[in-house]
């Protein structure tokens, strides 16, 4: 008995390995082609070919598998092995068992792979990448022949290369399909970044910018200057790739939901998450522009605060106190002026009560002369009072105006700062609702992952019993048809199922486990049925 399942055994695992060897050299030309569709050569092709056969023995062992089973048994349908071990009075499930025992194993390895090889080839994929895409950018910028060339939404051109310069470089950013930038300079030098080896640098000189708006109306803007540093992204930061959920093996992964569902379990529930993230992070944004509005015209206030509160009211008190001081000192000179002029008055009197003809006329002369002098000082003066006491009196007015406009501010501003208060609740409610919304769909993205994984992992089972009893009815002679029948199901069953449950499970429409478990069980169920009537005839 145990010889004849190891004959069993040896005949699926004679078809699986061509078929697993065949299966994995397609998929793997497949990801080489679209890796040298992105942008990387041959050269630097093959330090990913390692992890990109961890992240394709996965995908191709179910399908493998799948097309050992029908081979095996349809060649021992077809020499008739099968109806001679029904006639040594062997039940079929004794052939069977050992290759569905076969499959459990194989799910298990597919299970390990999806849950810890898988997530990390794929890290390893997309930072390998990323490092040799930045690599070809420098090596494009020093090296290329044609002196231009592209690198994402990077368009680059440049007339020479020397002395380790390219000469009259352009820069063309596009944004979807419209430009968003255009850099020129005399000259510049590549680089990769000191500090983040996601950024290559270009340092520039000499540069005029044009940066295009995308506004209805929106227009362009050129500057210009002696140098500029343009800063263009290659890569992912390696911490951000790894930390990414589809980068994690089974217990980072189990780790991360148990986090999640532990804050998730003390929030707000929410029936469509994905909906109330959209939609409440729409009006944050917007919340975040109110907010912006308010502080810029409390700002504005804050400044005028400080203009008519503080400035100009010390302008306006130094304005009176040195007015107040200089009238001072000009009244006392006023009033030395006055004991002057009386003192001049005295000897013009005493010169005019002198007996003739021993009046001095040109003494006289001279004192009256010297006291209209006085007098027109002493005028000068008291003008200057007046002038002083004007401009205090106004400086006085406008301490008041200015003390009222001052209160008035700050009526505006505590107006201001109430509205400001409340959008600030309303964006802290609504940062939460974000926030709790956020963990909600990052919850159920890792659940369906998880469940994805193991789901991809049954399905080397699932397609077992659904190719042993395609074998054995077909035959050798319709192996193709076997193969379509069983595909169709697969392809057009399977596969869809995944497709559309996953699709369901991230808006929200169906629970993830029967969403995800979806396409299992109908084929699953559509195996089993096939194997009863196979077994039973």
């Amino acid at each position: 008995m145990k010889k004849l399942q190891k004959y069993v055994l040896a005949e699926t695992g004679k078809a699986l390995v061509p078929a697993f060897c065949a299966l994995l050299l397609i998929m793997m030309v497949g990801f080489c082609m679209q890796l040298l569709h992105e942008g990387l050569d041959v050269v630097r092709l093959h330090r990913l070919l390692p992890p990109l056969v961890a992240y394709c023995v996965p995908m191709v062992l179910p399908s493998a598998f799948l097309t050992a089973v029908i081979m095996a048994f349809g060649r021992l349908s077809a020499d008739n092995e099968l109806i001679a071990v029904r006639a040594a009075g062997i039940h079929l499930s004794t052939i069977v068992f050992p290759v569905l025992l076969a499959g459990l194993a194989l799910s298990g390895l597919v299970a390990y792979f999806q849950f810890e090889l898988v997530p990390r080839a794929r890290g390893t994929i997309e930072t390998l990448k990323y490092n040799a895409l930045k690599q070809i950018l420098l090596d494009k910028a020093s090296l290329s022949a044609r002196r231009q060339f592209s690198f994402g939404p990077f368009a680059i051109q440049y007339d020479d290369f020397v002395r380790g310069k390219l000469v009259n470089l352009m820069v063309l950013e596009m944004a979807g399909r419209r430009p968003r930038r255009i850099v020129t300079a005399s000259s510049a030098v590549v680089s990769p970044h000191s500090e983040k080896p996601e950024l290559v640098q270009f340092e520039l000189e000499a540069p005029n910018i044009t940066q295009f708006g995308f506004g209805q109306y929106g227009g362009t803007v050129t500057t210009s200057g002696k140098q500029y540093i343009l800063f263009v992204p290659v890569a992912r930061e390696e911490s951000r790739i790894l930390s990414d959920e589809k980068h994690l093996a089974a217990l980072d992964l189990l780790a991360r939901r148990h986090d999640l569902k532990t804050r998730v379990a003390e929030q707000e529930q929410y029936d469509e998450p994905r909906r109330v993230r959209q939609e409440r992070g729409e009006e944050l944004r917007l919340l975040n522009l109110q907010v912006a509005d308010v502080q810029g015209d409390l700002d504005k206030r804050r400044e005028d605060l400080q203009k008519y509160g503080e400035q100009l009211p010390r302008q306006a008190t130094e304005i009176v106190g040195n007015n107040a001081q200089r009238m001072t000192e000009i009244n006392q000179q006023i009033e030395a002026l006055r004991a002057q002029m009386g003192e001049c008055m005295v000897k013009i009197t005493e010169v005019r009560e002198a007996e003739e003809p021993h009046v001095d006329y040109d003494r006289l002369g001279e004192l009256e002369k010297q006291l209209e002098q006085l007098r027109s000082k002493t005028d000068t003066h008291k003008s200057d009072v007046e002038k002083l006491a004007a401009e205090a009196d106004q400086a006085r007015q406008n301490l008041a105006n200015w003390e009222q406009r001052a209160t008035q501010i700050k009526g505006e501003m505590d107006v201001l700062d109430a509205q400001k208060q409340r959008l600030l609740s309303m964006r802290e409610d609504l940062t939460r609702t974000v926030s709790w919304a956020r963990d909600q769909c990052e919850l159920m993205s890792v659940d369906l992952r998880v469940h994805k994984r193991a789901t991809q992992a049954v399905s080397l089972l699932v397609f077992a019993l659904i190719g042993i009893p395609a074998g054995i009815v077909a035959g050798r002679r319709s192996i193709m048809i076997a193969f379509g029948i069983s595909f169709a199901i697969v392809l057009l069953v399977f596969y869809p199922f995944l497709i559309f449950g996953q699709i369901a499970a991230k808006s929200g429409t169906l629970p993830i486990v029967p969403a995800m478990w979806a396409g299992n069980v109908f084929v699953g169920l559509i195996g089993l049925a096939s194997m009863t009537r196979v077994m039973t005839r």
